[in-house]
């Protein structure tokens, strides 16, 4: 279990564009559909709830929410992960 959870973890950092952590990739790709108006991510401090702010600032590129939408359907749709 925690060798998938750190071969996906792998997986979608190859999808990030350069400079993008992936807490700002994950809340940006969530925020790439019209049909999403708010997220609501945790944070265990005010420096986290700073950053999470800033990652509506930018936009994932299509191509890249494409990208993590086909990863999607390939590793977790018929596959997710237990918690």
């Amino acid at each position: 279990m925690i060798a998938r959870r750190a071969a996906m973890l792998d997986q979608f950092a190859a999808l990030v564009p350069p400079g993008t952590s992936l807490t700002h990739a994950a809340l940006q790709y969530v925020l790439a559909y019209s049909a999403v108006s708010t997220v609501i991510p945790s944070a265990k401090d005010v420096t986290q709830v700073r950053d999470n702010c800033t990652a509506g600032a930018r936009r994932l590129p299509e191509a890249v929410v494409q990208a993590i939408y086909a990863w999607w359907e390939r590793e977790l749709k018929d596959n997710p992960l237990r918690w």
